[in-house]
């Protein structure tokens, strides 16, 4: 049976962050990493009841979506912290590949961008560091590889398993409503399904959503915020603008400047450079220029990220 070049390309790079990931996620044990292996190794102990344990999970992980706690839970059965977590860098790994050969032209820089898109700084954080994003990422990429229901489901799996999957969900709902391939009768039951999907999550985690949003704004610096922040944000996706010569992409990426007028660049910036990344591949199917010098320094910029790994057990100083 032959097997597609893509599917090559997608299981030879999960197991080279399968491995990558059993040899650095021993050696992440500060920051957020600290409380996740806390959370791991201490809230899900047989003596506690469930409910005891998600209390747990809540003080410990400062979380109360329950996606990402019932994974843990089920893993911890039988694999601990480490193998979980590098068996799902492998598996989101080989997702992100096939989606993103599946927009990519064949082309000689397939193999170039692939390599520059495996040691990307943010691809990186998400791996080692952004535990609940990188789950809630990939019931977002299975969005994407599945129609009709189970479309939805993943969508709803996304958002209850990081609530800052919103900012990404809200700008693709943005662009399909934008899409004129879509019918008005499609782009009316897009703009009620997001506002009913939001409304759910928001009833249900409307006491998370505030401690975020507060968190997100107390942590930001003053010189980060208003106008700052947005421009901060909105450099790559107007750049995208350019490379694709299209408005459109300013519009689908709305929900994530404005947001950043109140929450500061610092954790939307990696969500413009997910909107840029895909604009480029939606709408030329190839690597530019533009693009591959922002791979170049994004990769560049992931060797400090090891480093401090290495060094100090931590990503971020």
């Amino acid at each position: 049976m032959k097997i597609e070049k893509s599917s090559l390309y997608a299981i030879f790079s999960s197991i080279i962050v399968c491995i990558f990931s059993l040899i650095i996620l021993p050696l992440y044990t500060e920051g957020d990493q600290q409380f996740y292996k806390k959370f791991y190794e201490g809230c899900l102990d047989d003596y506690l009841i469930l409910n005891q344990q998600f209390l747990c999970y809540q003080s410990t992980v400062g979380s109360q979506e329950p996606i990402y706690f019932i994974l843990a839970k089920l893993a911890s059965i039988f694999l601990n912290k480490d193998v979980f977590i590098s068996l799902s860098n492998a598996i989101l790994t080989f997702f992100l590949i096939k989606v993103i050969l599946k927009y990519y032209q064949r082309d000689y820089s397939r193999f170039f961008f692939i390599l520059l898109f495996l040691t990307n700084f943010y691809f990186l954080v998400i791996l080692f560091s952004a535990e609940r994003l990188k789950f809630s990422l990939f019931f977002l990429v299975l969005s994407f590889l599945f129609y009709g229901y189970k479309n939805l489901l993943f969508l709803f799996f996304s958002l209850f398993t990081h609530i800052q999957s919103v900012f990404l969900l809200a700008s693709y709902f943005v662009f399909q409503v934008f899409n004129n391939e879509n019918s008005f009768l499609k782009k009316t039951l897009l703009i009620f399904g997001f506002i009913f999907m939001f409304t759910c999550v928001f009833f249900i985690l409307n006491t998370h959503f505030e401690a975020k949003f507060l968190a997100f704004y107390g942590a930001t610096a003053e010189e980060d915020k208003g106008f700052v922040g947005v421009l901060k944000t909105s450099f790559l996706i107007i750049l995208g603008c350019i490379s694709v010569r299209k408005i459109a992409p300013f519009i689908f990426g709305l929900p994530i400047i404005l947001s950043s007028f109140l929450l500061g660049p610092a954790r939307l910036v990696m969500l413009a450079f997910i909107l840029y990344l895909c604009t480029i591949l939606y709408y030329k199917g190839k690597m530019d220029v533009a693009l591959f010098i922002v791979m170049l320094y994004f990769s560049f910029k992931s060797i400090e990220f090891v480093s401090n790994i290495l060094k100090y057990g931590s990503g971020f100083l």
